[in-house]
């Protein structure tokens, strides 16, 4: 039996470093974008805050969010973190109007597509999740405050 290799952190730094500088370049007339070929999760962890904080933002705005509203954000947070499109939006509105000139200039459904399927399917799952874990937590926060009488 072959004995295992020790692990120590420098190490590990450099698997990581090659795992993650993977990238796709998808080409338009106007340039490139660089796409992330595998999504660090320190990444997806930001995207999903950033996601809450839109769905909060909007929920306080009293804006109706549908399926499509939360896909457009994600699909706007993608670009914004797993590219190398420099773009300093933050919040409900300006998520929504970013995916919305990326569409409407052809640019975010090539970029899409560029993104793993894999990647892409895990994201989803994770976002899935929390906004369930979210949902709950009001829920039970709502029910405990009528129980309450409050």
């Amino acid at each position: 039996m072959a004995k295992a290799k020790t692990l120590n952190l420098e190490n590990i730094k450099k698997e990581v470093n090659k795992k993650f500088k993977e990238t796709k370049k998808v080409i338009f007339e106007s340039g490139e974008i660089v796409v992330d070929c595998h999504f660090r999760q320190t990444k997806k962890n930001v995207l999903i805050a950033e996601l809450m904080g839109a769905i909060k933002e909007a929920a306080l705005q009293n804006i109706e969010l549908k399926d499509v509203s939360v896909i457009n954000l994600v699909g706007a947070l993608m670009v914004k973190h797993f590219t190398n499109l420099k773009c300093n939006v933050d919040g409900y509105d300006e998520l929504i109007s970013f995916n919305s000139v990326l569409a409407d200039g052809g640019y975010l459904k090539p970029i899409m597509e560029a993104f793993d399927i894999g990647e892409r399917t895990k994201l989803m799952e994770e976002v899935n999740n929390s906004i369930t874990f979210m949902s709950n937590l009001v829920k039970q926060s709502t029910e405990n405050k009528v129980e309450q009488g409050g």
